[in-house]
C-alpha cells in the first residue's frame, strides 16, 4: 500500500537544507468514515509511475476516495 504525499526540499538562506513533507487526505470511505471524515488518498501499484512523473498525465484524477474496502477499522480491545 502507497499513501499518496509531497514532499520538497530547498537550500535556506543559511545553507540548509530544508525538507518538507504533507500526506494527501480524501473523504473517509466504508468503515473509516464512520470514525472520521478523511482518510489517506492510497495510491495502487499500477499508479504509482504517474503520481511520482514517471510516465505522461494528470495525477489530479487519483484525488478522489478510494474503494471501501481499502481500510479496515479495529477498535483498541476488541
Amino acid at each position: 500500500m502507497a499513501i499518496a504525499g509531497l514532499w520538497e526540499a530547498y537550500v535556506a538562506l543559511d545553507r540548509s537544507i530544508e525538507r518538507t513533507y504533507c500526506s494527501i487526505t480524501v473523504e473517509a470511505t466504508g468503515a473509516v468514515a464512520k470514525v472520521h471524515d478523511r482518510m489517506p488518498l492510497m495510491l495502487d501499484e499500477a499508479d504509482w509511475p504517474l503520481w511520482l512523473g514517471e510516465v505522461e498525465g494528470d495525477p489530479a484524477r487519483f484525488l478522489h476516495p478510494g474503494a471501501d474496502d481499502k481500510l479496515v477499522v479495529h477498535v483498541a480491545g476488541n
